[in-house]
């Protein structure tokens, strides 16, 4: 009888993969077997057992993965043992805001409308395999739309809600992040009290014995410190009422 000598070649099929050098896969990525004549085809996964192939197979466990097949035709005849290694990634990435400038977390997150906001995401790796991050999307306020990250960017003054994600070269979705931003773009406002009460002018005159102190009020982020200088000297710290010698004096204050 004529007896089939050539066997059916086998070949790995992946779909939705990135890279090489090992090709990257998702857990949810099919895996498929290409025969060039019929036949069955049998695989393993790392040191597993042969398992005849019936249809489509995912890799569950993230991280390098070695899958060995082989096919024979119907006369039985059996190619060699191929194998193909794949890099398996289930991680999503993991993005971080980033902010250039001035900025304070109190209640929530104070910038100056001068910060620059930006964001830095970075792929998890397991086994060295992590198919990279393709791009971060992000949404300011409920109103706009959805847009890629491709620059730092400020805020006008006011509240923002900031959403965002990153997504990888496999189509893995980070879950969505969330930070409340307050823009500020006004300064404190700083008066001079003398005995308690509004000096009420830039120019005053007083006795030795008045006290003199330093209020600021700030609706926004807050007053972080209030500074002044006293007939052009250093400057120091507002920290607690003081008095004047007598005499001609300059004094100049300013908060932050």
């Amino acid at each position: 009888p004529l007896v089939e000598a050539l066997s059916g070649v086998a070949a790995v099929v992946v779909l939705n993969r990135f890279g090489a050098g090992p090709v990257k896969i998702s857990t949810l990525t099919p895996l498929g077997f290409a025969v060039s004549e019929a036949g069955q085809t049998f695989f393993a996964v790392d040191a597993g057992t042969f398992t005849l192939f019936t249809g489509a197979v995912t890799l569950s466990t993230e991280g390098l993965r070695t899958v060995r097949f082989f096919s024979e035709d119907l006369a039985g005849n059996r190619e060699a043992t191929k194998t193909e290694t794949l890099g398996v990634d289930a991680s999503a990435p993991v993005t971080q805001l980033q902010l250039t400038g001035p900025s304070y977390l109190g209640n929530r997150l104070f910038t100056a409308s001068s910060t620059l906001v930006g964001f830095a995401a970075q792929d998890p790796s397991v086994d060295g395999i992590a198919a990279g991050v393709t791009r971060t999307e992000f949404r300011l306020d409920a109103s706009t739309s959805i847009a890629t990250f491709t620059a730092a960017f400020t805020l006008p003054e006011g509240e923002h809600a900031l959403v965002y994600r990153s997504v990888d070269n496999l189509g893995l979705f980070e879950t969505n992040r969330s930070t409340a931003i307050t823009s500020d773009a006004t300064p404190p406002a700083t008066s001079l009290l003398v005995n308690g009460q509004p000096a009420g002018g830039a120019s005053i005159i007083a006795i030795s014995t008045d006290v003199f102190s330093l209020t600021s009020t700030d609706t926004a982020s807050g007053v972080a410190a209030i500074r002044y200088h006293l007939d052009g000297g250093a400057e120091n710290a507002f920290m607690a009422d003081f008095s004047l010698p007598p005499g001609s004096h300059t004094l100049a204050y300013f908060a932050v």
